[in-house]
């Protein structure tokens, strides 16, 4: 292939000059990746399209000939022209299939979850047979995942800590140390875990700070948000150890507990949440690593509106009762309603 590419270049004469990214601006609009919402204004435009090719299409032209015909298929219903079985919009086989997946698993908001996740983050807005199987091939055909990911450790199992039901009362807080230093010497993420709602804050800081500045900031991050805290579990870093953080905690009584030593089997939360946050930052990070700062607020987004095991709803729906809009809701659909199909038949008839 170069040798055939330098016999045709060959044939005209021209000269190779450099020139920079920055000033080159019409070559970096045209091979640089676009944003993230023009990127998905263009593939909107595809949705406009399904009405006309649901009657040719291989999955779906028997099911929209009965519906079309008034005659009952399953959960499946025609709403303004789109096909929709229950209030799943039904997908063409073409590659809009491809691209949602795309999205719904390695879009910056959902931070390249495993199979289980993405398939219930696409399976809640969208439908076409067999989704399950061409969601796992999906991801794990993902490059980055496939780079990024470390593979588990017997670490023994996990013992977790009592169920409190009360919301906000008992937070689990963490340092994890060794990211690479930023230009703000930054090095260090603090993690705080609702022990409830499974809500989770993710926080730059030093590993040389000392516990004035990371009471200070605990406060302007946490406490802002949810109040002061009743009981806090840590580990046993010096900073939480110090005079000055448990005075300070005595004073607002707020319990404080510790982690055993070398024993990360204690609390399973905070280990399972930090192997994952490990896992979000490098995906997310990319080829990157040293601006890991720069994606910490959408690997907290994509880990907080992600369903949890324990609860079975993402920490957003227990927190707030619903949960926040993705890019893939962004399409403008009619809103399925739960339809009959007898009724609409009285209604061709009168």
């Amino acid at each position: 292939m170069h040798a055939r590419w330098i016999s045709f270049l060959q044939r005209f004469d021209f000269v190779i000059k450099h020139q920079c990214g920055k000033e080159n601006k019409v070559a970096d609009a045209l091979s640089r990746k676009s944003s993230l919402l023009t990127l998905l204004s263009m593939e909107i435009e595809a949705f406009k399209h399904l009405p006309s090719l649901y009657e040719k299409d291989v999955d779906f032209s028997e099911t929209w000939l009965k519906c079309s015909n008034f005659i009952k298929a399953e959960d499946f219903h025609i709403m303004e022209g789109f096909l929709f079985k229950e209030d799943q919009l039904c997908i063409l086989h073409t590659s809009l299939r491809e691209a949602l997946l795309k999205e719904a698993h390695s879009g910056r908001l959902v931070g390249h979850f495993g199979q289980d996740k993405t398939f219930e983050t696409i399976s809640k807005r969208y439908y076409w047979p067999q989704l399950r199987r061409d969601c796992n091939n999906f991801v794990q055909r993902c490059p980055t995942c496939q780079r990024a990911k470390g593979t588990s450790t017997n670490a023994g199992l996990y013992s977790p800590l009592p169920t409190q039901l009360p919301f906000g009362k008992i937070y689990q807080l963490i340092l994890c140390l060794d990211y690479p230093k930023l230009k703000d010497k930054h090095d260090s993420v603090m993690v705080v875990v609702d022990r409830f709602s499974k809500m989770t804050h993710f926080i730059s800081c030093k590993k040389i700070n000392d516990a004035i500045y990371i009471a200070n900031l605990f406060f302007r991050e946490i406490v802002r948000l949810h109040g002061v805290l009743k009981t806090i579990v840590s580990d046993r870093d010096v900073k939480f150890l110090s005079h000055f953080w448990k005075t300070l905690w005595r004073k607002l009584d707020t319990t404080l507990k510790y982690r055993s030593t070398a024993h990360p089997q204690t609390d399973d939360q905070t280990e399972v949440t930090n192997k994952t946050l490990g896992n979000l930052i490098r995906c997310l990070s990319g080829t990157k690593p040293k601006q890991w700062d720069l994606v910490l607020a959408q690997a907290e987004f994509a880990f907080n509106n992600m369903k949890n095991r324990s609860t079975g709803k993402c920490p957003f729906e227990v927190v707030y009762t619903k949960q926040p809009r993705l890019t893939l809701d962004l399409a403008s659909l009619p809103t399925a309603m739960n339809t009959s199909l007898e009724a609409e038949k009285m209604i061709e008839k009168i």
